[in-house]
Order: C-alpha cells, then structure tokens, then sequence
C-alpha cells in the first residue's frame, strides 16, 4: 500500500443524484468468481445500448480521456451493497470520487481499495462541476493530507473523517495488506502467548 496524499488528475463528471451500484456496475457482472477484468461492465448499461454502440457517455468522451477523479452528486454508491462497485470504478484507474454524499456501504467499501471518497457543500460540488465540463482539460490537484481540491485560481475545503484521512496519508488503508505487512510481529506476539 501506498500513502495516498496528493493527486493532480483530470476528472470526469458523473451527473445525477442517487447514482446506485446497478448503474455503477449491472448485475450480470457479479458471477464472475474474481474482480480481474470486472471493469469492462463499469456503468455499462448507461455506455452501449444493446447493440453494443456507444451513447456517448461521460467516461467515453473523448475530452474525459485519462481521468481519475470522478465528480457526481448526492448519495452515489447507493442500492445493492455489492464491493463489484468500487472495485470497477477503482480497476478502471480512477482514483478519487468527489460527491455530496456517498452511500454508506460504498464508501466503507472504497476505504480498504484506496479510492478516495470526498464530499463537497452543494454549492462548492456545483462550482467545481461547472468549471470540469467548462475546462475538461485542466487538472484538479487533491490534496488528502490538507483535505483541499483546487481547480484553476479557486482553491476548497473537502470533507473526509480524520481517521479516514489518517489511512489514506499513513498508506494503512487496506487491512488485510496491513496484517500481512505485520506477520512477523503477530507470530512473536502468538508465541508469547501464555499455554495452558
């Protein structure tokens, strides 16, 4: 795991409030028995019609090339509690997603994948959307350490839990790699242990 501080990106607005896990990634992609590939269906139904053409959707455009920072309004991550969600978002290269709101279990999904989940003010997420679709060329930086998000001269609070904010900075995001990177200090603290 990486510590995850500063990240200058393009973004890629996502409109819409309530923007649930069935749109993120459908159903159908939820048999596989790994996530390896499982970002070819990300927001696949609001992409293709099907026939396969493309409509044209936000990810898609061609000024959005390269993004990694997704913008979206209120309660995103809703519906289905399914982890297929962020990990697609996340397999897709996107780094951050910036929304009002996020649904609870999509956010505590994101947390061990190292997507980073900030909110905005109403009015703050409306400014910054407008000047993403007025200058899809121009990168955002993000700054998780100083939970600030700065786009041409303007510069924002961001909110993020502090103690969210501290696994990003210290890298310890993910808790399974965290057990693993401290296997040595467990099987001592085991040995230790008192037999009876």
């Amino acid at each position: 795991m990486n510590p995850i501080k500063n990240i200058k990106a393009l973004a890629c607005p996502i409109i819409g409030d309530n923007i649930d896990t069935d749109q993120i990634i459908p159903a159908r992609y939820l048999t596989a028995i790994s996530f390896d590939g499982i970002e070819e269906g990300l927001f696949y139904d609001l992409r293709f019609d099907k026939e396969g053409k493309s409509l044209d959707f936000a990810i898609d455009k061609k000024e959005h090339t390269g993004h990694k920072i997704y913008i979206s309004g209120e309660n995103f991550g809703c519906g289905s509690s399914r982890e297929h969600a962020p990990q697609a978002i996340k397999r897709s290269g996107v780094d951050i997603v910036i929304a009002q709101s996020f649904s609870e279990i999509f956010f505590g999904n994101s947390i061990s994948l190292g997507l980073v989940c900030l909110t905005l003010d109403k009015q703050s997420l409306e400014k910054l959307t407008k000047f993403v679709q007025d200058n899809p060329s121009q990168e955002l930086t993000v700054d998780v350490e100083n939970l600030t998000i700065a786009y041409g001269e303007t510069q924002i609070p961001a909110q993020l839990a502090k103690e969210i904010q501290e696994l990003f900075v210290k890298g310890t995001y993910d808790p399974l790699q965290v057990l693993l990177n401290n296997k040595d200090k467990i099987i001592a603290f085991e040995k230790a242990l008192p037999r009876f």
